[in-house]
């Protein structure tokens, strides 16, 4: 059974540091799902989402790079809320975007799955 999506969208803010940087300034690729998986923690806090939830997938398309000293928007929202009749287990899909002052710098998508 699938749920509707949620119109509440959480936002997260972040400067970007120094050591998430390459020799260039570049954010490497890897710290957007750092943040991504930050502003979902920080999104259930908010929201009550408590349980024994596990990350199942994760998939991020990034677009343009952020940069050092940038200021960082990630927005997130529960996009579907799965639930498995058989099994009584489940979980939600995220669907979130990063941007700062200038441009879109990546669109993903979070899946999670109930491990009890």
């Amino acid at each position: 059974m699938e749920q509707s999506a949620s119109k509440l969208i959480y936002e997260y803010h972040h400067k970007v540091k120094f050591y998430e940087v390459d020799p260039y300034g570049i954010v490497h690729h890897s710290v957007y799902l750092l943040w991504a998986e930050t502003g979902l923690q920080e999104f259930a806090e908010h929201e009550d989402l408590y349980g024994e939830y596990t990350i199942e997938r994760i998939s991020c398309k990034y677009i343009a790079p952020a940069r050092n000293h940038d200021s960082i928007l990630l927005r997130i929202r529960i996009r579907k809320h799965l639930k498995d009749e058989e099994a009584q287990k489940e979980g939600y899909i995220f669907a979130f975007d990063i941007t700062n002052d200038r441009a879109i710098l990546a669109k993903g998508e979070i899946r999670t799955k109930c491990t009890i």
